[in-house]
């Protein structure tokens, strides 16, 4: 999954020196390379999809802290998003047995 919306942080570069709209292009060129090598298990989840600016708003951490992560209230309904969406696109872990 690629990072969620920080809508504060989006255009302003981290300490990697990249904004979190660059991250993400990153993480989805990673994906797609790794996919055409061979990779067919690995799945992709947009994190602006996962907990996107309409929850930026009432769900990040208060003024003063990092604002990248979600508060207290808004954990439940991240947690939610992020186990409907990969059921929705056919990504569900895969259970391995201590054989495997």
């Amino acid at each position: 999954m690629s990072t969620i919306t920080a809508a504060e942080r989006e255009e302003v570069p981290g300490p990697s020196g990249m904004t979190m709209r660059e991250c993400r292009a990153h993480i989805r060129r990673a994906v797609t390379l790794l996919r055409d090598h061979g990779d067919t298990r690995l799945q992709y989840l947009h994190g602006p999809e996962v907990f996107g600016p309409a929850c930026t708003r009432l769900m990040l951490e208060p003024e003063g802290a990092d604002r990248l992560h979600p508060a207290a209230a808004g954990r439940p309904a991240l947690a939610s998003r992020f186990t409907t969406l990969p059921h929705r696109a056919r990504c569900v872990p895969i259970l391995m047995t201590a054989a495997q």
